[in-house]
C-alpha cells in the first residue's frame, strides 16, 4: 500500500511540473492558425490576425510579426485587443503596436484592431496612441484579392466585470461580414 501511494504522489509531482513547465513556456510560443477566406474559387482574402499583446509579459518581439507581415504580405493586419495587464506598461505595448503599424503603412497594408478586456480602462487618447485603426462598433469594407469585398465589423468590450456582450455595426447587406 505505500509504494502505491508513492507511485501516485510521484505521478502527480511530475505531472504538475509538466503543466508548470507548458504554462511558463506557451507565451514564449506563439501560435499561428491560417483560415482562408472562399471568396469565388479560391482562397482570396489573407487576413493576419493577432491577440492578448500583454506587453508586461509578452516574450514575442515586434519584429517577429513584423517579418510575419513581410513573407505573408495579408490584405489586413487585425489586433484583437489587450494591450497591457498592468498600465505602468502601457507605453511598452503602444511601441511594440506602433512598429506593427509602421510596417502596415510602408507595405500600405491596413492596421485595424479593437481594445480588450484588460483595456477597459484606457482613455480614448491612450486608445489613439495604440496605432491601429479602432474598429469598436463601426465597420470597414476590405477586398480580396479578386476583388471582393467584406465588411470587417468590430465591438466595444466591457471589461472582465459585469460583462456586456455588444452587437456588432450593423452592416449593408449583400457583403461577407468579418
Amino acid at each position: 500500500m505505500e509504494l502505491f501511494f508513492w507511485i501516485v504522489l510521484i505521478s502527480i509531482a511530475v505531472i504538475a511540473i509538466i503543466l508548470l513547465l507548458l504554462a511558463l513556456s506557451e507565451p514564449h510560443r506563439p501560435e499561428f492558425t491560417t483560415i482562408d477566406f472562399k471568396g469565388s474559387k479560391e482562397p482570396n482574402l489573407r487576413v493576419l490576425f493577432f491577440t492578448d499583446l500583454h506587453s508586461d509579459i509578452c516574450f514575442i518581439k515586434s519584429d517577429y510579426i513584423i517579418n510575419l507581415i513581410r513573407c505573408e504580405n495579408p490584405d489586413a493586419v487585425i489586433f484583437g485587443g489587450d494591450i497591457t495587464v498592468n498600465m505602468k506598461y502601457f507605453d511598452k505595448g503602444t511601441a511594440f503596436l506602433n512598429q506593427i503599424r509602421g510596417c502596415c503603412r510602408e507595405l500600405n497594408i491596413p492596421f485595424y484592431g479593437v481594445t480588450g478586456n484588460h483595456d477597459f480602462y484606457l482613455t480614448s487618447e491612450q486608445e489613439a496612441q495604440a496605432g491601429f485603426d479602432n474598429l469598436e462598433n463601426r465597420f470597414e469594407f476590405i477586398e480580396g484579392k479578386d476583388g471582393t469585398k467584406y465588411v470587417l465589423s468590430g465591438v466595444d468590450d466591457s471589461g472582465r466585470d459585469e460583462r456586456v456582450w455588444y452587437e456588432p455595426a450593423e452592416v449593408p447587406d449583400g457583403f461577407t461580414h468579418i
